[in-house]
């Protein structure tokens, strides 16, 4: 028997037969996987906690690399986030974050994505949600290889910044600004988007929390979906909810 142990986040689940589930997990060292957890949906089922969307879970399954689906044989919690739940907008950004890593079809990072979700699951709060949001997609961007470019003009290198083009890639100066194609930002924005693209892991947390918001969140979103062309259900939803 080999009973392989892994670790991993709980990115979706969906029906399977008549009392199971199809788990979709992103594992530590093994990438994105599918598993079948028999009995789930069966009232009082033990496995149920264990494939909660967001949980991280051990999982002890029989891994073979020919094989698209694995049996959970047996399972726990290594960490929930359910305390969450009663905050509608805490946890649909977290919801948020795991559907993206869900859709996203890159494979060569997932360690880093894995690793990256994991520590900010750690230390968001309701406090911190924005900051640590905006760090998450500005990490997100710059493994998948759009990173934004923030040093200066990406169409000329003028220095004196007006907007950001999601068509470009970057930042737009005073000069090649157009009203018709460009948003107004404010000064502050500009930092602060050009500071998450910029800040490690190590000095994020050293921020003012407030600093951030849900407009930040909304620019580097956009500059996802214009550039990688997600489609995303929550992030409708967070919208509808006409958050300041």
């Amino acid at each position: 028997m080999m009973n392989d142990v892994i670790q991993a986040i709980v990115l979706k689940t969906s029906e399977y037969k008549e009392n199971d589930l199809l788990v979709y997990v992103l594992a530590k060292q093994y990438g994105k996987l599918t598993l079948i957890c028999k009995g789930a949906r069966k009232m009082g089922s033990k496995l149920n906690a264990i494939v909660q969307v967001s949980n991280c879970s051990e999982f002890i399954i029989d891994y073979a690399f020919h094989k698209s689906m694995f049996m959970i044989k047996s399972g726990k919690v290594i960490e929930t986030y359910k305390k969450f739940s009663n905050d509608l907008e805490l946890s649909l950004m977290m919801q948020l974050m795991v559907e993206i890593v869900y859709k996203l079809e890159v494979d060569e990072w997932n360690d880093e994505l894995y690793e990256l979700l994991l520590t900010v699951f750690q230390k968001i709060t309701k406090e911190n949600q924005y900051l640590l949001g905006c760090y998450f997609m500005a990490q997100l961007l710059s493994y998948l290889g759009i990173k934004p470019y923030v040093d200066s003009c990406v169409k000329c290198k003028n220095v004196k910044i007006k907007s950001i083009s999601m068509i470009h890639g970057g930042f737009i100066c005073t000069r090649c600004f157009n009203e018709s194609e460009y948003r107004n930002l404010t000064i502050n924005q500009l930092r602060k988007f050009r500071f998450i693209n910029k800040v490690t892991w190590k000095n994020v947390l050293s921020l003012a929390s407030e600093w951030y918001d849900m407009e930040d969140f909304k620019l580097l979103i956009e500059f996802l979906i214009h550039n990688y062309h997600l489609s995303l259900n929550t992030w409708d939803f967070l919208l509808s909810l006409n958050i300041d």
